[in-house]
């Protein structure tokens, strides 16, 4: 079995690191440095929901990082209109301003590796690596 590992903390040249079940141990800085990251990347890639599920196939178990937009829900449209003057309605710019803000859901970034993919649906099941109780995504 494969184990992914978070940096906990440094003390010198010996870091406490925290594997996916949260058990702890300390490793050389040395060794660690030869280690692969999901956190130090060569490029940004953008790409739609297909692109996306096509290129998360090809992953395996690869650590890496993903940023995407959550859907909204109605609490966060409720929340835009909070902040909505009326006035501004009569302002095209800032009504094309309010449905960016309600069609687009909050930025969420992760890193995580794959457990499984399904490129039919776009649907794909991550370990988040820095989420706490329930990791699976």
């Amino acid at each position: 079995m494969r184990s992914y590992y978070k940096v906990t903390a440094i003390n010198g040249d010996q870091i406490t690191v925290a594997d996916q079940n949260d058990n702890t141990i300390n490793v050389s800085k040395n060794i660690l440095e030869k280690m692969v990251s999901g956190d130090h990347f060569e490029k940004e890639l953008s790409m739609n929901k297909t692109e996306l599920a096509e290129f998360l196939e090809t992953l395996s178990d690869n650590v890496f990082t993903i940023c995407f937009h959550k859907q909204p829900t109605v609490d966060s449209g409720i929340e835009v209109f909070k902040n909505v003057d009326i006035k501004d309605l009569s302002d095209q710019k800032k009504v094309n301003e309010l449905v960016k803000k309600l069609t687009t859901g909050s930025e969420c970034t992760m890193v995580c590796y794959l457990v499984d993919a399904e490129n039919n649906l776009g649907r794909s099941t991550v370990i988040d690596l820095n989420a706490h109780g329930n990791k699976f995504r």
